[in-house]
C-alpha cells in the first residue's frame, strides 16, 4: 500500500456505494422529468361509457325537452351526426384544472329533426369540464349562443350544468344542476 492510498476497511464501502448508486437514480430521475420523458397522467372525464382524455363524444345524463319528453343527449364532433359517422369532439385545449372543447349536440331516440329539442339537434355548442377530483373532471358545463359568434344578452342562451355522480349509475351518471334553455317565457299577468 503506497503512501497516497487510505486503508477503508471492507465494511464501510458498501454504505458508500449504496449512496452513489442512489444519488445516481435520483439524478436520473430529475433528469426525465425535466425532458419530459416521464409523463403525469392526464385529468380524464367520463364520457358516458368510460373515462378519458379528450373524449370524442360526451353523454350519460337525462334531460327534458321542451314538450316533456325525457331524452338521452350526447355531444358529438363538429361534423357528428346521431346516425353514421359521430365525429370527434374538437377539444380547444385540454389542461389538469380544465378543459375546452366544440361540438354539435343530439338527442338520442328522436327522429331528424327533433322538434323541441333545441340545442339538442344539432346545434354547435361549448364544453367546458372542470373541478378536478382524484383525477377525473366532476362538473361539465355545455352552451349555446343563440346566435353562435355574436353572444347575445346571457338570458337568451342555453346554459346546463352537469354534475358527475360515479359510473353506472341508473338515470346516467351525471346530473343536471343547472339549466338555463334561453327560451323566452311569457311575461307573469298576476299583480
Amino acid at each position: 500500500m503506497g503512501a497516497s492510498e487510505i486503508a477503508v476497511p471492507h465494511h464501510r464501502r458498501r454504505p458508500v456505494r449504496l449512496a452513489a448508486t442512489a444519488a445516481l437514480a435520483l439524478l436520473a430521475t430529475l433528469a426525465l422529468t425535466a425532458s419530459g420523458a416521464v409523463a403525469k397522467k392526464p385529468t380524464r372525464l367520463y364520457d358516458g361509457t368510460r373515462a378519458a382524455a379528450q373524449p370524442a363524444t360526451f353523454s350519460g345524463w337525462q334531460l327534458k325537452d321542451s314538450n316533456g319528453v325525457t331524452r338521452w343527449p350526447i355531444v358529438l364532433g363538429l361534423e357528428g351526426k346521431p346516425t353514421g359517422s359521430q365525429g370527434a369532439i374538437k377539444w380547444k385545449y385540454w389542461r389538469k384544472e380544465k378543459a375546452l372543447g366544440n361540438g354539435t349536440a343530439w338527442s338520442m331516440g328522436c327522429a331528424s329533426p327533433c322538434i323541441g329539442a333545441y340545442p339538442w339537434d344539432g346545434s354547435k355548442v361549448r364544453i367546458t369540464a372542470f373541478r378536478r377530483r382524484a383525477g377525473k373532471f366532476t362538473r361539465v358545463k355545455i352552451f349555446h349562443w343563440t346566435e353562435w359568434g355574436s353572444p347575445n344578452l346571457n338570458d337568451e342562451n342555453y346554459n346546463l350544468k352537469l354534475k358527475y355522480l360515479g359510473q353506472d349509475r341508473p338515470g346516467g351518471s351525471w346530473k343536471v344542476v343547472k339549466l338555463n334553455d334561453g327560451l323566452v317565457r311569457p311575461a307573469s299577468t298576476t299583480p
